[in-house]
């Protein structure tokens, strides 16, 4: 403790004519006290199909017996070589005596911009990142600073693919006055690695503007990446409550209109992730 003090006095009383080579002795000789950095891990805060906020966090030890403050810091985020942001800190932080403090750089950004200008990460649930900068530390004799670069992988997500295919009258019971309806779902993986999962297909669902039908659709198989499951989601029309204008349009010969609006949890590598659905198409019935 007491040459941690006495080093961190002799800073205090450094003249400013300080030589360049006297400098770089003063800086290798307060080495052992000046604080260290590491990176601990990269924190997603949150995640959805069209943009992303993580943490990038950070432990910096401070080995002096007393608070030090962190003046400043820089940094430069790049992906797959290509630099999206950057920025500076001058807020400052206070170091604690004695131990680690945490430090997160918040980052924020939107799929659409990640896939507009970086190339080729077709088939990819994450990509290379590099964070590069610097953290400052007043001083006597100006700004001492400790710069950092970190590389690892950074997550992405797209959102899948559901489409309506078709939909045909199935079978009709005039005397029950009851009939099914079967409409064909596609639900596509479009560009992703891993396979993804459906989870508690919440849907409604309209025929020439009138709802007929509302339920959750289980048992949706997983999409591997580049592929398309084709499920079918039958419905039960009841005639009696449809009446005359919508059976007039089931038994015309003309294309109906049939909207379906559904939310639906899609499983990727990074969790589940809600996703909501409005698709509306013209399909003859019989």
């Amino acid at each position: 403790m007491r040459r941690s003090l006495s080093a961190l006095s002799f800073l205090a009383l450094a003249p400013a004519w300080l030589s360049c080579g006297a400098t770089k002795q003063l800086g290798d000789l307060l080495a052992p006290y000046t604080p260290k950095l590491r990176f601990e891990r990269l924190a997603v805060d949150k995640i959805d199909f069209s943009s992303i906020s993580v943490d990038f966090v950070f432990a910096v030890q401070n080995p002096n017996p007393i608070s030090v403050k962190l003046d400043q810091f820089g940094y430069s985020l790049g992906l797959e070589g290509v630099e999206f942001l950057k920025g500076r800190n001058t807020d400052g932080i206070a170091l604690k005596s004695k131990g680690d403090t945490e430090l997160s750089i918040p980052v924020a950004l939107a799929f659409a911009d990640i896939f507009k200008l970086v190339q080729n990460i077709d088939g990819k649930d994450d990509i290379a990142f590099s964070l590069a900068g610097d953290f400052g530390f007043n001083t006597p004799v100006g700004m001492a600073t400790i710069p950092f670069k970190e590389e690892g992988r950074f997550p992405v997500v797209r959102p899948p693919t559901i489409s309506l295919k078709g939909a045909k009258l199935g079978e009709i019971s005039v005397m029950k006055g009851k009939a099914v309806l079967n409409v064909d779902l596609g639900f596509k993986n479009d560009k992703g690695g891993a396979p993804i999962s459906f989870k508690g297909f919440d849907y409604a669902l309209k025929l020439a503007g009138t709802a007929v039908s509302t339920g959750v659709l289980e048992n949706v198989p997983d999409a591997p990446a580049g592929q398309e499951q084709l499920v079918t989601l039958p419905v039960s029309l009841d005639l009696l409550k449809l009446g005359k204008t919508m059976i007039t349009a089931l038994q015309s010969k003309k294309p109906v209109d049939v909207a379906l609006d559904a939310k639906v949890m899609v499983g990727t590598p990074f969790g589940a992730i809600p996703f909501d659905v409005a698709q509306a198409a013209a399909f003859l019935l019989k």
